[in-house]
């Protein structure tokens, strides 16, 4: 997903950003993130979620980077960003 949405310029800032989105498309990477939850044991509502959570935080890293945004010399690194995020995931009820 990173490498295939910084491969068009501007692409993952425009995603980023409030717009109608590709159904086709953008349904297949729906499915197949959900599914993962899914096959991992998670239930339906928590697959859900987690698929917001991840591309929440996926897109909205990326539209930052493409868009240019400073993080200053001690930028976060991608992959660490994306361990974190996903050693967290898939989402768990608050107190589960």
């Amino acid at each position: 997903m990173h490498d295939q949405f910084l491969a068009v310029p501007g692409y993952a800032a425009h995603v980023a950003m409030p717009h109608r989105h590709n159904p086709h498309a953008f349904g297949r990477l729906h499915d197949r993130v959900v599914s993962a939850f899914r096959l991992a044991g998670v239930s339906d509502d928590m697959a859900e979620q987690s698929w917001h959570i991840f591309g929440l935080g996926v897109v909205q890293w990326l539209g930052a980077q493409q868009m240019g945004h400073d993080f200053g010399p001690d930028a976060p690194r991608f992959d660490l960003f994306l361990d974190v995020l996903l050693r967290g995931l898939p989402a768990q009820e608050p107190g589960s």
